[in-house]
Parts: structure tokens; C-alpha cells; sequence
């Protein structure tokens, strides 16, 4: 590992000019990846270096600088520790600084180096990704360094290999609550943070081919003019704790929040005589107001020279419901949306009906 000088010597790495360098671990396996800013258990500032060995496991390093004057003439005498049962990473781009700690993707998994809780002074690392392990563990080994990792709205994008040639997947990682998203379909080499003149900031990223950078945003509507798909789908919900009963359901209600655009509604159950199949579909379209100058006349005064756009409003709580009217053993509810302006929250559900004694389907008699 190598440092240069600092002031005017900034980039000279010779020792007479305030530069040198350090054998990590002399004829070891270790090499660096990465040297990163970081602390130690303690809170003090290291230079931090993520390493590689040739099975995928590697491990981290801090490297002190400690300053001597002999003379007119000072000089650093680097000291390097290695973190004791830590893990590295071979990708350069995969390392993303949050708020507290340091990711970074590894053969085994994705992980964080940061302090223990409850224990001063120490440093580990730890394995973030246990939930999407399988996944993790499906990625193209030989192409692990190709991946690129960046920190944004206290979540991490990380675009992973899962072909042979390069990036072609995105994962999200929520810091905040914990989860992940498994995935979106692109790769990207690099990701960017911008800022505009006007002080908003922007996500981009530079694809695995094309020539154009593209935006992430909430309120970007479609992916390159093909509508974002929606879908959700609950599990098969007995009508009751026994689940050899059956009930005559009459209606299931749906609360969704603020919904735009063309929403589709589907409930699916088991009947007495039928397999599990659609028993009500429904297309859901939202009401709208309207509200703001400029969209009727207010009488004979004019209140200004410019003309205004009104505001477009949705309900908070739109509540629908289909009608079924069938005697179902379980039943499954399904909203999905494919157009450019659907946006909706579901709020919750509502299925409305009463036990009924049936008599077993003859069909299950073995």
C-alpha cells in the first residue's frame, strides 16, 4: 500500500517527499482492492484497505501513519493491523460508504464493516445479505468485481452479475427497515449522484450498453415510454381456521390510497365443484377533482394576465368492491396495473360473507 505526500506534494509517492509504503503482510496471499477512509474501534481515523485472495474471502486492514521529525526533516512510519476474522472484496466499485459503516459485495455475500455493539474498541464484519443468500450465491463468480454498489435515500443499489457477460441485474438494499429488493432487470457499470443547478440532486447511471446515462426517480413515469407493471398477490387465505370449510362469500372491498391511472382487481378462490379459478374481475378506474385558478371563470374580474394549470387530486381512501356471491373454500386477491399513469397505495381489504354447511365435494373422496 502506497500514500504520497500532502500539500504540494500531493500524488508524489517518493519518501522524500512525504510519501512510502508498507508491506500489508510480506509473501502472503492478500492483495488490495480497495483503500477506503474509515475508523477504527476506537473512533480514529485509519486508512482502511479492503483486500483479495484467490478463493473470494480476503480480509481488511487499517493502516496507522505516525509522524517523526528528526532534524528540519519529518517522515511517517506506517504501522498496518489486520481486522481479526474479517472478510474483503475484490470489487473496486462495490465499495459504498453509508452513514455508519462500510458495504461492500464478497463472494459469500454482501457485508458491512463497523463497529460491535456493546463491545468498545472492536471492529467486525458482518453479513447483511442472509435473506437473499441462495440469490447471492447464484451470481457469476468470475464477474464479482465487476460489481457496482452506490448509497442513495438511505438505501443501496447494487447492480450484480447474473450472466456471463457482466451486470445485468439491480438489487436494492433498504438500510432503514432492513429488506431487499430482488431485482430489476438492468445492469449498470457505474453509478452517479448530480446535481443541477437549481440544488436538486439526481440518481443516474451509466448502462452496460448504450450510449446515454438514465435517471432513477419516484416520479419518473414509465421506463423509456413502456409502462411500469405492478402486481400483487396475496397468499390462498382459508375462509376458515378449519380449511376443509366453506363459506358463501358476497363481497370482498378494497381500500387503495391516492390511485391513479387503470388499476385491475382480481379475487380467485376454490369452489365446491370448480378448481381454483378467477371468480371476479374487475377494472378499476379512479375519480378525480379538479381545483386551481385559471380553470373556471370567477365571474367578470380577472385576477391576473397568466393562465393557470389546475391541480389534479385523488382520493386518499377510494374504496371499491366486487361481488361474488359464491360458496369458496379459500380465496386470493390479485391488483396489477400496466399503464404509464398508475400509481396507487393498498390500504387494506375486506371480505364480507358467512359459514355455510356443506358437504364435503365428492371429488375428494379417496
Amino acid at each position: 500500500v502506497r500514500w504520497s505526500g500532502t500539500g504540494t506534494n500531493m500524488g508524489k509517492f517518493s519518501e522524500f517527499f512525504g510519501g512510502g509504503w508498507i508491506n500489508l503482510e510480506k509473501g502472503g496471499r492478500e492483495m488490495p482492492s480497495v483503500v477506503v477512509h474509515y475508523q477504527s474501534g476506537g473512533g480514529e481515523g485509519r486508512a482502511t484497505i479492503l483486500s483479495r485472495t484467490p478463493e473470494g474471502r480476503g480480509a481488511v486492514w487499517q493502516v496507522a501513519l505516525t509522524s517523526f521529525t528528526v532534524g528540519d526533516t519529518t517522515f511517517s512510519v506506517p504501522s498496518a493491523q489486520k481486522v481479526i476474522g474479517s472478510y474483503g472484496t475484490s470489487s473496486i466499485l462495490g465499495v459504498v460508504p453509508t452513514t455508519t459503516d462500510i458495504g461492500f459485495p464478497n463472494k459469500s455475500g454482501f457485508f458491512f464493516l463497523g463497529p460491535q455493539q456493546n463491545y468498545y474498541g472492536i471492529l467486525r464484519t458482518r453479513e447483511a445479505s442472509s435473506i437473499i443468500r441462495p440469490y447471492w450465491r447464484s451470481l457469476i463468480g468470475s464477474n464479482l468485481d465487476k460489481i457496482c454498489s452506490f448509497y442513495y435515500d438511505a438505501k443501496i443499489f447494487i447492480s450484480v452479475p447474473t450472466t456471463t457477460a457482466g451486470n445485468s441485474r439491480t438489487i436494492i438494499m433498504d438500510t432503514e427497515r432492513g429488506n431487499w429488493t430482488v431485482d430489476w432487470s438492468f445492469g449498470v457499470k457505474q453509478f452517479v449522484e448530480y446535481t443541477d443547478t437549481s440544488g436538486v440532486s439526481h440518481l443516474l447511471y451509466v448502462p452496460v450498453s448504450g450510449s446515454r446515462m438514465v435517471e432513477l426517480s419516484e416520479n419518473i413515469q414509465g421506463d423509456f415510454g413502456a409502462a411500469f407493471e405492478t402486481s400483487y398477490l396475496s397468499g390462498r387465505i382459508s375462509v376458515d381456521k378449519l380449511w376443509n370449510k366453506f363459506a358463501r362469500i358476497k363481497r370482498v372491498f378494497i381500500k387503495l390510497g391516492r390511485p391513479r391511472g387503470t388499476i385491475n382487481f382480481e379475487v380467485s378462490g376454490t369452489e365446491r365443484t370448480k378448481p381454483f379459478t378467477a371468480v371476479a374481475s374487475k377494472t378499476i378506474t379512479p375519480a378525480y377533482s379538479l381545483s386551481g385558478h385559471g380553470y373556471d371563470l370567477m365571474g367578470t374580474f380577472l385576477h391576473g394576465t397568466s393562465s393557470a394549470s389546475p391541480s389534479l387530486y385523488s382520493d386518499s381512501a377510494d374504496i371499491r368492491y366486487v361481488s361474488i356471491r359464491k360458496k369458496i373454500r379459500d380465496f386470493q386477491l390479485r391488483v396489477t396495473s400496466n399503464s404509464t399513469n398508475s400509481k396507487y397505495s393498498i390500504l387494506g381489504f375486506i371480505v364480507e360473507g358467512f359459514a355455510t354447511a356443506t358437504r364435503p365435494p365428492r371429488s375428494w373422496k379417496i
